[in-house]
């Protein structure tokens, strides 16, 4: 039985989308985010939203911002419910950063 196999049961099990889960990990893993699919389906049972979080992380990364999984994570989770989401934080993060100011997330 292969790991996404069995993981996939065990998501199931959980109540999680197992697919969109799988295809979130694939795509950070392949823009080498180190993310593990635990993680990610932590992120998900915790009310978030994993997809999004992995490819604003890749958007970011690609704009020189270093935001690591956990620091997006809590982002997303914070601006939950909110006009304020994390692309909009990374959005302002990346606007300030061309107008000369030093951006700090943490």
């Amino acid at each position: 039985m292969s790991l996404f196999l069995k993981e996939r049961l065990f998501m199931s099990m959980r109540g999680s989308p197992a697919s969109r889960l799988i295809c979130a990990y694939r795509k950070a893993e392949a823009n080498e985010l180190n993310v593990c699919l635990d993680s990610i389906e932590v992120h998900y049972l915790a009310g978030g939203n994993p997809s999004e979080v992995v490819d604003l992380l890749i958007h970011a990364n690609k704009n020189g911002i270093a935001i690591d999984w956990d620091t997006g994570c809590a982002i997303d989770l914070a601006t939950k419910g909110t006009d304020d989401r994390l692309a909009l934080v990374i959005d302002r993060a990346i606007s300030s950063r061309s107008d000369g100011f030093e951006v700090s997330l943490s």
